[in-house]
C-alpha cells in the first residue's frame, strides 16, 4: 500500500516529490522479499560494518556533565531571512537588495501582510538554480516558473508583529545567524543529516525502501543512553522507522511516540537523554502554505513547558527548521562537501546555560547538533561530516564566547563546582583536548579548582592538555575559542 493518497496533479516538482515521499516496502511482497534477501546477503558478506546493540541495556546510563537532556525541535521550510532577517543585530539582507524577476524587472524584500504564502520550489535543482553560481539571485525566477503570479513570494519576510513568541525566545536566549541546512535540497535529505550525519545519497523527498543509515538513535541505544522520537501521526510515518538498522529493532521502534504523549512526559519530568520532536505531518509544522501562527504558538508553549519543568536546569533545547523552503536568503552557503551546506535556517539555542540575548555568528549546520551530543557525552562521531561540524558549545555559558556571543549570563542556578571539577577531571584523565576548555571554564565560572592529575607511569597528560589547563586557569577569557575540529573546506 502507499502512504499518500492522491491529491491531484501538481506542476511543482518539489510538491510532487513531497507527495511521493516514503513509499512503504509493503507495496509488493516480492519487493519486500528482495530487500530482505539483499540485506541478508550484505550481512553474510561482512559488509554490515556497524553492529548496534539491539537489546535495551538493563540499566540506562546517565549522561556525564551538566547536560542531562538534549531536545531538538525541527520545524519546516523557512529560511533565516524569512523569519529573522529583520531581527535587530542579525545578519539580514543588505540595503538595496533586489533580485531579477526574469522579465526585466527586480523584486526587493517586502513584509508579508499575512500569516502564510504559497508553497515554493525547494527541490535540489531549484535550490542550485537559486544559488546561481554564487550570485544568490535565482529565487524569484524559480518561483516564476511554478506560478508567475506569485513570483515575488520568495522575497517576503515576517517580523516581530507576526512572530512575537519566536522573537521573544531569540531575545531571551541565543539566536544563531549562520546556521545552515546540511543539503541544498528538500526535507528528507536534511532530516537524514540531522539524524545520521549523512543522507545515504538521498537528495529528494522519496526514500527508497530499506535505506541503510545508522543514526544517533542507534548510537544512543548502543551506548546505553535513553532517547525518544516524538512525531505527528499523519500522511508520513516517522522517518526513523524507515531506516535500517533501526527499523529492524522492535525495541528501538518502541521509542517512537505520538506527539500527543510529549506534554505528560515533560510534566512528569521523565524525558530521556535525547528527544527529537518532529511535527512534520501536522498543521503545526509551519510548512507553506500552512499558517505560521499555530506552529509558533505550539512550539513556544512547548519550550515554556520545558522551562517550567523539573528538567530545566539540565536541559539544552535546539529549535530549528529543516530547510529554507525556497524563501530568499542572502548568505551564500559554505561548501563543505558535494551536497552542502544548504541555505541558512533559524536556530535558537534555549537553555539555562544560554548566553541571554546573544547572536552567535559561528558557522553551524544540522550535523552540529550531533557533534554537540556526541562531544558532550563522550560518544564517537557518526562520520567525518559530524566530526568536522561547528560546535554549538560556543553558545553556552560554560564556554568561552565568540566575538558577538557576549550577552550577559542567562539567570539560572549555575552548575555546582563539584560538577565542574568532575568535568575537568574526566577530561584530563581522558587527555581530551576538545572537552578541556568546556570543563575548565565551567570550574572557573563557579570557583572550582581544576584537579591536578596524579602522573603515573602509565601516561602523562599531553603538552597540549597541560597548556589548555594552565592558560584557562590563569585568565579565563570571554573571547576565547571553543575547541572544534574544522575541515579544510572552510567549515
Amino acid at each position: 500500500m502507499g502512504f499518500l493518497p492522491s491529491r491531484g496533479p501538481s506542476t511543482d516538482p518539489g510538491t510532487r516529490e513531497r507527495r511521493a515521499r516514503r513509499r512503504w516496502i509493503g507495496r509488493s511482497p516480492l519487493l519486500l522479499a528482495g530487500v530482505l534477501a539483499v540485506a541478508t546477503g550484505l550481512v553474510l558478506a561482512g559488509l554490515y560494518v556497524v553492529a548496534p546493540n539491539y537489546l535495551r541495556p538493563e540499566t540506562q546510563r546517565t549522561p556525564p556533565g551538566p547536560f542531562q537532556h538534549v531536545v531538538e525541535i525541527m520545524m519546516e521550510n523557512h529560511a533565516f531571512d524569512n523569519f529573522f532577517g529583520s531581527f535587530p543585530g542579525a545578519d539580514g539582507p543588505p540595503a538595496g537588495t533586489a533580485l531579477p524577476d526574469g522579465q526585466g524587472g527586480t523584486v526587493a524584500p517586502y513584509w508579508i501582510n499575512g500569516t502564510s504564502t504559497p508553497d515554493l520550489p525547494h527541490f535540489r535543482a531549484a535550490e542550485i538554480a537559486d544559488v546561481n553560481g554564487g550570485a544568490m539571485n535565482g529565487f524569484v525566477e524559480q518561483m516564476a516558473k511554478v506560478d508567475p503570479s506569485a513570483a515575488a513570494t520568495p522575497m517576503g519576510y515576517y517580523n516581530e508583529s507576526q512572530l512575537a513568541g519566536l522573537w521573544g525566545l531569540a531575545k531571551e536566549f541565543v539566536l544563531c545567524d549562520h546556521y545552515f541546512a546540511s543539503v541544498l535540497g528538500p526535507t528528507i535529505p536534511n532530516r537524514l543529516y540531522a539524524m545520521g550525519g549523512g543522507s545515504a545519497g538521498i537528495l529528494t523527498d522519496t526514500l527508497p525502501p530499506g535505506t541503510y543509515l545508522p543514526t544517533i538513535f542507534d548510537q544512543m541505544t548502543q551506548y546505553g543512553f535513553s532517547w525518544s522520537y516524538y512525531y505527528a501521526p499523519g500522511l508520513f510515518p516517522p522517518l526513523p522507522s524507515l531506516l535500517v538498522p533501526l527499523a529492524w529493532s522492535s525495541a528501538k521502534l518502541a521509542d517512537l511516540h505520538p506527539l500527543s504523549e510529549l506534554p505528560s512526559v515533560i510534566d512528569a519530568g521523565t524525558l530521556p537523554a535525547l528527544t527529537f520532536v518532529d511535527p512534520e505531518s501536522s498543521p503545526l509544522s509551519q510548512h507553506p502554505p500552512l499558517s505560521i501562527l499555530p506552529g509558533e504558538a505550539w512550539v513556544v508553549g512547548l519550550v515554556r513547558s520545558l522551562e517550567a519543568s523539573p528538567l530545566w536546569n539540565s536541559t539544552v533545547i535546539f529549535l530549528t527548521w529543516d530547510e529554507g523552503g525556497g524563501y530568499y536568503d542572502h548568505v551564500l552557503p559554505p561548501t563543505v562537501d558535494a551536497l552542502g551546506d544548504g541555505f541558512r535556517v533559524p536556530m535558537i539555542v534555549i537553555s539555562p546555560f544560554s548566553r541571554a540575548g546573544a547572536i552567535a555568528t559561528g558557522v553551524y549546520d544540522h550535523t552540529s547538533v550531533l557533534h554537540f551530543v556526541e562531544n558532550a557525552w563522550g560518544l564517537p562521531y557518526l562520520d567525518s561530516r559530524v566530526a568536522e561540524a561547528g560546535n554549538l558549545c560556543a553558545t553556552l555559558l560554560l564556554l568561552p564566547a565568540s566575538e558577538r556571543c557576549q550577552g550577559p549570563a542567562h539567570p539560572t542556578v549555575p552548575p555546582s563546582s563539584s560538577v565542574a571539577t568532575a568535568l575537568v577531571a574526566a577530561a584530563v584523565a581522558a587527555d581530551d583536548t576538545e572537552r578541556l576548555p568546556v570543563a575548565v571554564v565551567a570550574a572557573a565560572a563557579v570557583g572550582g579548582t581544576p584537579p591536578r592529575r596524579r602522573l603515573g607511569a602509565e601516561r602523562a597528560p599531553s603538552p597540549r592538555s597541560r597548556d589548555i589547563v594552565a592558560a584557562a586557569t590563569r585568565a579565563p577569557s570571554r573571547h576565547g575559542r571553543c575547541a572544534t575540529r574544522r575541515s579544510s573546506l572552510g567549515r
